[in-house]
This record gives structure tokens, sequence and C-alpha cells, in this order.
């Protein structure tokens, strides 16, 4: 079998099976793909070759991103386009969720015409991968609807059943989160009784034995939980480094609490630890935190439950709001178990100040929980001190102080929330205000541009032209070397005029919409140093033409910006519409910068110039560079529907 006969089959083997990943052999199969990629000459095989390499390089966005966007320089059909842009959308799956979102819808759009078993699939893929991102900003309701109507009916059509089952694996999770175990057990074992038939060695199935255990754990049927773990290992026992493994010590540990062996609870959470810790699998460290903090509650050593807590807040293994409170939560409760009521208070105080409202039902059920201690501590206090008047009397004016306190408290934090509502009303009025100063500024720039554009081109234009026919007359006699040298420079000096008068006003623009002159533009700044690429797609010729023009000049500058301050050899441009929404992206392969600066004191002109356009449109500007690794620019802003 030839070389290139056995790159062809590891090809297809991996555009198959994505997921896999030889840890020995990756390097391997990247130099024999990039060797091949050199050889094969239609733009089907290359592209297929990008989406592979791109698929193995994912975990390295910036790799990733790169052979995805090689395929767009290709001659691709629908087809195939449709699978660069899901491609695309697994490079920036880690690195840009909402880019991300965008190209796996684009690529559902484009392959929804074919009704070939591949089509089916890569559509089924790419809203399983949206319906992820959206868990991933707690939209769990979103998450659920795009797996039911979405992700499983096309997985069906397409008659992968280990899809199937997989995506009924995904869609038990958030209903175990939320307690809703009877639905969460059904969809388990839905996905395990699917991938038993389909990959009864794959790490998916056991990851649902794993899982449908945890579930049995949390409704109080433990006893089915241990013959699950023992599944599950039997799979995961052959690759212990698997990514799968510290869940099923978390859930070992679980079991091990359920028995009251503390001992074996905390033996197993530290094998997944290690695990965790060493491959750096930040989401499965906080959670076997957690089960530490677990074992130690139930032990009482409150004390060593807040060195954890601490921990994950104090290593950054805490990044989200809602895990950010439920630590401040715990927190506040070891401390009161502890007696240490006043830390107790501050770590409530704090998880206050995360929620929306005080009343929120854990921080009242907290409350609660508080007040009953103290309402004991006080009935035992009187039965006490009731054989004497005089210290019967201190405990009144100890209540009636502590009293006064939590109302001053209480005053001063109604306060507090007053006067942030306060301050961003004022905030609200500001910027409402220097926005209608921006929207001033920049019509006024324009109307000003419009005019100087018509006055050179009436004005001065014409006086040229008729100067020129003048001189053409008086040099009728003269030295033709010399006629000839001063039209040639009159028709310059026209020429650049017009150039000039075109640049304030583009004609194209007014003339045939913004798709075109936005094609003008980057063709003009192309030169033989530099090379401009650029893909337009579903732009509308019914935006306002005033904001057609903010647009127009936002693309201007950057353009500017590359060719003047990156030194850019390469730039790619990509403007695309979705309803109201218009998405700018350029990228440049210059000698970057720090882009912390562009939200310090570092303010060019012309980045203003650019920011200031974005804010009135009511849009989201994000920048990420390095020094000689390149610019990219992401633009999201907000176009009008026509009058």
């Amino acid at each position: 079998m030839s070389s290139i006969v056995k790159t062809l089959f590891l090809l297809h083997l991996v555009l198959l099976l994505p997921g896999l990943r030889l840890q020995g052999q990756a390097d391997r199969y990247v130099d024999s793909l990039s060797s091949l990629l050199n050889k094969v000459t239609s733009d089907t095989a290359r592209a297929d070759i990008l989406f592979a390499l791109s698929d193995y390089t994912s975990t390295d966005s910036a790799t990733g991103v790169g052979y995805a966007k090689k395929a767009f320089t290709l001659e691709l059909n629908a087809f195939y386009t449709g699978k660069a842009h899901f491609y695309m959308g697994l490079a920036l799956f880690d690195y840009d969720h909402d880019r991300a979102i965008r190209e796996f819808t684009l690529a559902d759009s484009l392959l929804a015409p074919f009704d070939q078993q591949e089509a089916f699939l890569l559509r089924s893929r790419s809203w399983s991968n949206i319906a992820g991102l959206y868990q991933r900003k707690s939209e769990n309701e979103k998450f659920v609807d795009l797996l039911l109507t979405k992700a499983i009916p096309l997985a069906e059509q397409a008659g992968d059943s280990s899809r199937v089952g997989r995506s009924y694996l995904m869609l038990a999770l958030p209903f175990m989160n939320f307690g809703e175990y009877d639905k969460a057990i059904a969809y388990f074992e839905k996905s395990i009784a699917m991938l038993k038939r389909w990959d009864a060695s794959g790490n998916d199935l056991a990851d649902a034995y794993v899982n449908l255990a945890k579930c049995n754990i949390l409704s109080k049927r433990a006893g089915k939980a241990k013959p699950l773990l023992d599944s599950a290992w039997l799979i995961l026992g052959q690759n212990p480094e698997s990514f799968y493994v510290p869940a099923y010590y978390s859930v070992l540990s679980m079991y091990y609490v359920w028995i009251k062996d503390f001992t074996a609870a905390e033996k197993s959470l530290n094998k997944g630890l290690e695990i965790a810790e060493r491959k750096k699998y930040t989401g499965d460290i906080r959670m076997l935190l957690y089960g530490k903090v677990e074992i130690f509650e139930q032990q009482k050593e409150y004390g060593k439950a807040i060195d954890i807590l601490k921990k994950l807040l104090d290593e950054n293994h805490i990044s989200v709001l809602g895990d950010k409170i439920t630590v401040y939560r715990h927190l506040s409760l070891m401390e009161a178990k502890r007696g240490n009521m006043e830390e107790a208070f501050n770590w409530l105080n704090a998880y206050s100040d995360l929620k929306d409202s005080l009343y929120d039902t854990q921080t009242r059920l907290k409350i609660s929980d508080l007040e009953l201690k103290y309402n004991y501590s006080e009935k035992e206090k009187q039965l006490l001190l009731a054989q004497n008047k005089a210290r019967l009397q201190q405990v009144y004016t100890g209540v009636s102080l502590a009293g006064f306190a939590v109302a001053v408290l209480a005053f001063l934090f109604f306060f507090r929330q007053r006067k942030a509502k306060t301050e961003q009303q004022l905030k609200s009025m500001e910027q409402q205000q220097q926005i209608e100063v921006t929207k001033a500024l920049l019509l006024g720039e324009e109307k000003e541009r419009s005019r100087l554009a018509r006055e050179l081109h009436d004005g001065m234009g014409g006086l040229l032209a008729n100067v020129r026919m003048q001189m053409e007359e008086m040099l009728e006699e003269d030295a033709a070397g010399r006629k000839h040298t001063l039209i040639r420079k009159m028709d310059n000096s026209v020429q650049e005029l017009r150039r000039i008068a075109r640049n304030m006003m583009p004609e194209s623009l007014l003339r045939s919409g913004l798709e075109s002159a936005i094609i003008d533009l980057c063709q003009s700044f192309s030169t033989d140093r530099v090379r401009i690429e650029y893909q337009l797609m579903n732009i509308e010729r019914s935006i306002p033409q005033q904001e057609q023009l903010i647009i127009y000049r936002i693309v201007q500058e950057l353009l500017a910006n590359a060719l003047r301050h990156a030194g850019a050899s390469e730039i790619f441009v990509q403007c695309s519409q979705a309803e109201k929404m218009f998405h700018i992206t350029v990228e440049d392969n210059g000698v970057g910068f720090d882009a912390r600066g562009i939200a310090g004191k570092q303010k060019g002109i012309g980045f203003e110039n650019i920011r200031s356009r974005v804010e009135f449109l009511n849009g989201r500007l994000e920048v990420s560079s390095a020094s000689n690794k390149g610019t990219v620019i992401n633009i999201e802003i907000y176009v009008s529907e026509p009058a």
C-alpha cells in the first residue's frame, strides 16, 4: 500500500471518528497529513485534510483556527463550505463562544439543502455543540430545547445511534442538576441502551454509567450505584489517565460517604485529584474539592472544610458567579456551625452582595437557620437566668442592642443598594448623553465630508479641467515634450483630486451599496506587498444609508490601522449579517500590540474613531493581540430596520 493511500485511509478514520486521540501517534498523524496536503490537487481533498488537521490541533485554538481558515481560500461547493464553517466552529469552541455559535449556525444553514448522511451528522453535531455552549452560559432551557428539537432528530435521520445515545446523555445532565431525578434516570438509561449496542467499550458509555450512579445516590437509591460504578470501571480501568476517570472517583466517593466509609471516600477523592491536578482539569478539581468539603462537614471537621473552600477561592478554581455564591454560602454555614457568628455574618453579607435580592430563597433559609440557633440559645439563657433578675436584665439589654445593631446594618444595606441604583441611573443618563453627542459629531463629520467632496469634485475638478484645456491650447506651438509633461502633471492632479473626493464620500456606496463598497475598499488597499482577502455574507441593501456609511468607515479605519501601524502583509476581512446583528472581523499578521493598552491610556485617534462609531450603533468591540502574533478585532453592531 503506497504512503498516499495509507494517509488517505488515516484521513478517512479521522473524519469518521473526530474524537479519536492516540497520544503517542498524534505528531506522526499531523506530519503525514501535512505532507499529503502538498501532494493532492483536488480542492475538496485538500479541504478534508485541513479539516482533519484543524480537528486534531483544536486544543491549540490558534493552530486549529489557522487550518480551518485556510479551507476558505479554496474553491469549494456549498456542501464543503458548510463543512468549513463547522470545523471553524470546533476550533473556536473553547476560544470564542459567540463566534463559534455563529459558525455552527452558518454550517447548519448551508448543509440543510443536502439529504445525505454526512450532512445530517454534521448538522446534529453543530446543534449539539451550540447546545453545549448555551449550557455554559447557564441557559439550560435552550440547551434542552436544542437537543430535543435539533440535535437528536438530525442524528436519527443520519442513522447514527451512538450519537443519539450521547445526546440523551447530555440531555439527562441538567435534569439531574435541577433535582428532576426520574427524568434524568430515564434519559441515562436510554443513553446506556443505545451506547451498549453501538459503542460498548467507549468512554461515553462509562460516563453514562457514572452519571446514572450519581443520580441514584442523589435520589436516595444509592444501593443501585455500586454495580453501575463497577461497570464503568471495566471500561475506564483500561485507560486510568482518561479524562473521565476523575468524575468516576468523585461519584465513587459519594457512594462511600453514603455507606459512612469516610476513609475510603477521602482516598477515592485523592486519587481523582492527583489526576485532575496533573492534567489541569479545573472543573474536576472543583468537583473533587467540593466532595472533600462534604466529607469534613459530615465528620464535623468544619475547620478543614473551611480551608478547602478558601482554597477554591484563592487558587482561582471558581470562575462562575453561581459557584462563587455557593462557596460563600458554605463558608457562612461552616463558620456558623463552628459557633463563629461574626465570620458567618461576614460571609453571609458577601453572599448577599452577589445576589440580586437579599430575600433570595437560599438566603432566607440561611437566615432562618441562624435565627433558630439564636432563639434556642436565648431560651436556654432564659432558663438559666430566671433565678437572677439582674442577669436577666442584662440579657434584655444585650438583645435590644443586638436588635438595634441589626436594624442599623439593614438600614446601611438598603441605603447602599439605593445609592448604587441611583449611581447606575446617573451612569445610564451620562451614557445616553454621550451617545447623543457622538451622534451629532458623526452626522456633522459626514455632512462636512459630503460637502467638501462635492466642492472638490464640482468646483476644483471643473476648474482644473478648464485650466488643462486652456494650457493645451497655449502650448500647441510649444515643444511636444514640455507640453505632454505639463498635461500629464495636470491629469495626475485631477486624478488625485477625484481619489480624495471618493475617499471622503465613496461613490460605490451610494451607487451599489455597502457590499460593493467594501469590496472596492479592500481592492484599493491591496498592493504587491499586502494581500487582502475578504468574505462577505448575507449583507442586506436595506440597511439605512447612514449606518452603511458608519460600517464602511469602521472597515476603512481598521484596514488603515493594519497597514499604517501593524506592518501586515496579509489581512482577512469578514463581514456578515444575521437579521439586525452585523458582524465585522479583521485579522492581520502584523507586529501586534498590547491589547490591554486599548482599555487604558494608549488610545490613538483612529481607534477612538472606531470605538465611538461602534458605541453609536450599540455595538461591542473585542481586540485580541500580542507582540509579533498579529491582531484579531471582532465587532458586533446592531443595524436598524429601513424606515
